[in-house]
């Protein structure tokens, strides 16, 4: 299977794509009206809950992609183990980091700073619910977990620029 893949893995997602594109574009320009939204009280009668199989079609193929992802990751990692060990070791990095931020939050989103006060009234407002006190500090946790990442890439990104400068 993994040689097919291999050999016809981009081919055979391009045709899948195709595929569900075709079926997404005939369905909406079959139904109807395709200027009516979805809250249009003749929706159903003109077909525009067809945009619900584009959306099925992507919420699966996600899924199947996820899964491919997961299945695969450890058949390598199965397969060849002492070659998987740098990317072990990096996801070990990113949890420990993640693990290290939850562990700095505060849980309080006036205390962890305007980034997280940001990203709760964002959900506040989405959800309409309040948030508990371990949410925030996951919240929070994962913020200053992602600023970490970004600003070890960033100085990663100029130390080995300027080293590849003078090679």
């Amino acid at each position: 299977m993994y040689e097919f893949l291999k050999k016809n893995g981009q081919i055979l997602a391009l045709g899948v794509g195709a595929v569900i594109s075709l079926i997404f574009i005939v369905l909406v320009f079959s139904s109807g009206d395709a200027s009516l939204t979805a809250d249009s009280p003749d929706s159903e009668k003109y077909g525009a809950a067809s945009f619900t199989f584009g959306i099925g079609a992507t919420i699966a193929l996600l899924v199947i992609c996820a899964i491919a992802a997961v299945v695969f990751g450890v058949m390598q990692i199965a397969d060849n183990p002492k070659g998987s060990m740098k990317g072990l070791i990096g996801l070990g990095v990113v949890a420990v980091l993640t693990f290290i931020g939850f562990g700095i939050s505060a849980g309080d989103p006036a205390t962890d700073g305007p980034i997280l006060i940001e990203a709760v009234n964002k959900f506040n407002d989405a959800s309409g619910g309040e948030l508990s006190s371990g949410t925030y500090k996951f919240i929070g946790g994962s913020i200053l977990a992602s600023l970490v990442l970004l600003v070890i890439a960033v100085v990663s990104l100029l130390v080995f620029g300027i080293r590849s400068f003078f090679n």
